[in-house]
């Protein structure tokens, strides 16, 4: 089954090369890739637009409306019936098409989900996450395990994520929001969803969460919460233990970005989920992604010396 591969982008010339190699280094190879940029400033649309592959599609208007709005615009533009979603700033484990596309044989799921392998920007690996624990896509449990249902990792029918659009109203949580108002409504229910274990996508998380990143993020989760943790959908006991789950998780990352110690805070968040023989074996699916060569892409950054301003950057 052809796959459709959704990428907004907004100055993102640091991390845009690695992410397209990653797409070049898939197993499976019946693809497209749609970059929508967002109003770009820096190299990321010449980059973008240096590719030369037929499969590649560039849009671009010169606005700038924001990630959300760009992923539905590219949805719009799929011309597959499955879409993979991901960001600019990540790259795909070299099998991520081919696992996830081969669960849709089942015509009842519409989702697949997977763990994540982060990063740093750069590229140094770090930890696995979403590798273990719950698979709860209820209202409940899209709260309570946030995490587990990562929307970089997501692979999807094309139709359910035209019923089922991201709200740019909700900048910086519009995942939690879409998952949220899906799984209330029924579109997005445990027998529709798979999330595999292995991670299939390198995340980035470079730790840096200042305080103006932090009050943003939190004001966006209250409207969520807001919203939709009410109690026409919850019960008392949950309003009162998830609405406190979530005023302590912001309370937490507020205080570690006061003092400057997210980092810290994260390491021993993962402290205890390194597996040495599986980080092992995704640095070397990393080097593989890095190693891939892209026509037209590696011409152009050579000649225009960008690989070395990337990299000072770096």
């Amino acid at each position: 089954m052809p796959v459709s591969i959704c990428v907004p982008f907004y100055n993102c010339e640091r991390f845009l090369p690695d992410m397209i190699r990653s797409v070049f280094a898939q197993t499976y190879q019946d693809w497209e890739l749609i970059l929508v940029d967002d109003g770009s400033t820096d190299a990321s649309l010449r980059i973008a637009r240096s590719v030369e592959d037929s499969r590649v599609r560039v849009i671009s208007d010169g606005a700038n409306k924001g990630a959300s709005f760009r992923r539905n615009q590219a949805v719009s533009e799929a011309r597959f019936d499955l879409i993979a979603i991901m960001d600019a700033d990540d790259m795909m484990a070299p099998e991520r098409l081919e696992t996830q596309s081969a669960l849709f044989d089942d015509p009842h799921v519409q989702l697949v989900a997977s763990a994540t392998c982060t990063v740093d920007d750069e590229n140094n690996v770090r930890t696995i996450r979403n590798d273990r624990g719950s698979h709860d896509v209820s209202p409940r449990g899209i709260l309570r395990y946030k995490y587990r249902l990562l929307h970089p990792t997501l692979c999807g029918r094309r139709q359910w994520f035209v019923e089922n659009q991201y709200n740019p109203d909700y900048f910086n949580a519009e995942d939690t929001e879409l998952f949220l108002r899906s799984s209330l409504r029924g579109t997005l229910a445990d027998e529709m969803v798979r999330i595999i274990n292995t991670p299939l996508l390198f995340y980035r998380e470079d730790g840096t969460q200042n305080l103006a990143k932090t009050l943003r993020w939190n004001r966006c989760l209250k409207r969520v919460l807001n919203e939709y943790l009410t109690s026409q959908n919850f019960g008392w006991g949950d309003r009162v233990f998830l609405r406190g789950l979530w005023e302590t998780r912001g309370l937490v990352y507020l205080l570690a970005s006061v003092f400057g110690i997210v980092p810290q805070i994260k390491q021993f968040r993962e402290r205890f989920k390194n597996s040495t023989s599986l980080l092992n074996e995704m640095k070397s699916k990393l080097q593989t992604v890095q190693q891939t060569s892209v026509p037209g892409m590696d011409v152009f950054l050579t000649g225009n010396q960008l690989e070395k301003r990337i990299r000072r950057a770096a």
